[in-house]
């Protein structure tokens, strides 16, 4: 039996692996091939969820409840199909020998796919990883909500909130945590405790790598919520009270959540493939390492780096990229398998993107197509339902997915 391993189980090492057994079974190659979905964590992470959870009151969903709608056990997605799991750590990469090192074992493989994944990047600042609340995991998510729970019930003026970084994640769960603050002032000593948000972006805009017209949207609805935003503004250190800002001042705060950045797992630094920005490793539109001498190994999503021919800029990091790397990788080890020449190739486009801006408003554009407010929150949903659809049975997806409203709709309000 030949492996086939892929290293991580996100939105691209997935579909990767979901694809290959698929692809295998159809050509009636599983007997030769196995595929091995390796990943540190029992559970696929459906991480754009992950500001609903941070801004769910405990009295509405405890922890177990909101898991279950965001967190996948793995050995549910691949039952009935023929994929090995193994939970455990990356250590090392012996290309050469072909071989994966993990903390409680060794694996021999035939082809790999890398898909770790990616971190919080937090640029060196001062501070910043040790004062700072990230938003990558359901525990992140968790922390966060406890400590703004925490801090409400104890305020005796309004709440300090600063969020690093005005990209999706941080205008998400700034307008999220918005929309929550009627239900938390309940929990004040004081009857006029309220909160005060403020997201700081370095660039000149909130949601920079979207196209203007988005960004104006997105800054009126900020405004509209009566959010803060400091633009061509770069924190430059953090303690346990204060972040100090590029423009001299400083600012206190109660809760600080970074968003501001992530690069590329930094388990593949040692990796001999050659990398470029963010630590990604160089990738062709085949998803094969630009370095030839190793054409059985593949990056995809948040591990690769693949430059547009005309623009130079890179694949957005981003779900629905890294889910096209996984399938097409996939198609191209079968391709090489049973020895033909055409390779699948990853094209660039313009893809559709939502912004949920709190409660049942969001902005969404598809194509030259713009939608804001209770419609693009709609659209939304759907997305959601698709995504699971894609990875679990029909009536599973469809139970798990209206489990999701019944709670979140209570956060959502309308307007």
């Amino acid at each position: 039996m030949k492996h086939i391993v892929i290293l991580g189980a996100g939105f691209g090492g997935l579909q990767a692996a979901l694809t290959l057994e698929k692809l295998l079974k159809r050509r009636r190659s599983s007997e030769e091939y196995s595929v091995t979905l390796v990943d540190r964590n029992a559970f696929h992470t459906f991480t754009p969820l992950l500001y609903e959870i941070a801004a769910t009151s405990p009295e509405t969903a405890g922890d177990l409840k909101l898991q279950a709608l965001v967190s996948f056990p793995l050995k549910k997605l691949v039952e009935k199909r023929n994929i090995m799991l193994v939970e455990d750590n990356f250590i090392a990469l012996d290309l050469d020998c072909k071989t994966v090192t993990l903390l409680k074992s060794k694996i021999e493989f035939e082809y790999l796919i890398i898909a770790l994944g990616s971190e919080s990047y937090y640029f060196d600042i001062p501070g910043l990883d040790k004062y700072a609340l990230s938003l990558k995991t359901f525990d992140d998510a968790i922390r966060i909500r406890d400590r703004i729970v925490s801090v409400f019930r104890t305020a005796e003026r309004n709440v300090r909130i600063i969020v690093g970084g005005g990209g999706p994640n941080g205008v998400e769960i700034a307008s999220e945590i918005r929309q929550w603050i009627p239900e938390l002032k309940k929990e004040c000593d004081q009857k006029n405790c309220g909160a005060e948000i403020t997201i700081v972006e370095g660039a000149a805009r909130v949601l920079a790598a979207f196209d203007e017209k988005t960004s104006e949207r997105a800054m009126k609805r900020l405004h509209a919520l009566g959010i803060w935003t400091l633009l061509n503004t770069r924190i430059t250190e953090a303690d346990g009270e204060k972040v100090y800002l590029s423009n001299g001042t400083s600012k206190n705060y109660d809760v600080f959540i970074w968003t501001g950045g992530v690069k590329t797992n930094s388990a593949i630094d040692s990796l001999p493939l050659k990398k470029g920005g963010r630590g990604g490793i160089e990738i062709d539109a085949d998803t094969a390492p630009r370095d030839t001498t190793y054409d059985f190994v593949f990056a995809i999503g948040d591990n690769a780096l693949l430059h547009h021919p005309l623009t130079h800029t890179s694949t957005p990091l981003m779900a629905r990229p890294a889910m096209i790397q996984g399938r097409i990788a996939a198609k191209n080890i079968i391709a090489t398998i049973t020895k033909k020449d055409e390779k699948y190739r990853y094209s660039f486009r313009s893809y559709p993107y939502i912004a949920p801006l709190g409660g049942k408003y969001a902005i969404a554009k598809v194509g030259k197509l713009y939608v804001s407010g209770l419609p693009a929150w709609i659209f939304k949903g759907f997305t959601e339902l698709n995504y699971f659809l894609s990875i679990m049975p029909f009536w599973t997806a469809i139970k798990v997915w209206l489990k999701g409203l019944s709670i979140f709709i209570r956060n959502d309000r309308l307007g």
